[in-house]
């Protein structure tokens, strides 16, 4: 029996009339490892353009070269450019946003404020010790006695009432009167407050699933340590008084009393955070997950004027 005939087979210099049709299965395919990269070098465009005509001009060895390399600094621009453009979620904004938010709300209180006569300072004064003390004893009552329920969203939006009351009542129409000794003070009863702060209460042993109030509770955490962070970090840098043209501010004395509050603080709220974001993280959720990166980002973002000023 003769053996079969052999295929013919284009001379060196002959043109193809068409090309096989037809693909390999993807599993054959990731067998043969091939390097996906000598794919990404060409085009469905220009595969067409070889499909149509029937052969394609083949750059020489340095073109080819320069090409590839180019590409390569193009793709690496590229991912460095979306890193750069990639934001770390987060609660809060980034500080110096804050800030600039705070200095321009600032401005627009001074434009419509009036100074306050002494009068008023003292009964402001006196309010503000008041709403302070009615805070404590509730939280007392309600973590050492037992006899009311005090819940976190509760005691946060307390607090960041009674800041708003005093940042109000700052402006450049007149000097400080003592609010500065408010911020520093709710600064360290926080101290208190948040190492007995039961936080991620409804977090489930089986799927570290964190509840939507829970979630809620962090974020006004973090909304009050910001504001706390910008707004004594307004005040360390300093305002104008315009009657008596000098500048209102912090004093060394206030500064070198705040440093140790704001050291210790920031390891209460860390320290009260990591266990709840450890679990957050071995989660099989993505949006618990995401919540751990969260609480990872915040934290590393607390009092971040203050630190750079203390």
């Amino acid at each position: 029996m003769s053996a079969p005939p052999s295929p013919p087979h284009p001379l060196p210099n002959e043109e193809i009339d068409h090309l096989p049709e037809g693909q390999l299965p993807g599993a054959t395919i990731d067998d043969l490892e091939l390097n996906p990269d000598l794919y990404n070098d060409v085009s469905d465009d220009e595969l067409d353009d070889v499909n149509a005509n029937g052969a394609s001009e083949v750059p020489n060895g340095d073109d080819s070269s320069k090409s590839k390399s180019n590409k390569n600094v193009e793709n690496e621009n590229d991912n460095d450019q979306t890193e750069k453009e990639v934001e770390a979620p987060s609660f809060t904004l980034a500080f110096d946003s804050a800030l600039e938010l705070t200095e321009s709300d600032f401005s627009s209180n001074s434009t419509n404020a009036t100074g306050l006569t002494l009068s008023q300072q003292s009964r402001f004064i006196n309010y503000i010790d008041e709403r302070l003390l009615a805070i404590q004893r509730k939280f007392i009552k309600s973590h050492i006695e037992g006899e009311v329920a005090y819940p976190m969203m509760e005691l946060l939006k307390d607090l960041s009432k009674t800041l708003d009351l005093i940042w109000y009542s700052i402006n450049s129409k007149s000097k400080l009167f003592g609010q500065q000794h408010y911020f520093i003070k709710i600064m360290g009863d926080l101290e208190d407050y948040i190492s007995k702060l039961n936080i991620g209460q409804s977090l489930s042993a089986q799927n570290y699933e964190l509840s939507n109030e829970d979630e809620a509770d962090l974020m006004e955490l973090f909304f009050m340590l910001q504001n706390l962070d910008v707004r004594l970090s307004f005040l360390f840098d300093g305002f104008k008084e315009e009657s008596g043209n000098t500048i209102q501010k912090l004093s060394g004395t206030e500064a070198v009393r705040l440093g140790p509050i704001v050291s210790r603080l920031r390891v209460i709220v860390v320290d009260k955070l990591e266990s709840l974001r450890s679990k957050l993280a071995q989660s099989s959720s993505n949006s618990s997950r995401h919540i751990s990166n969260i609480l990872d980002v915040e934290t590393g973002k607390l009092f971040e004027g203050l630190s750079q000023r203390i």
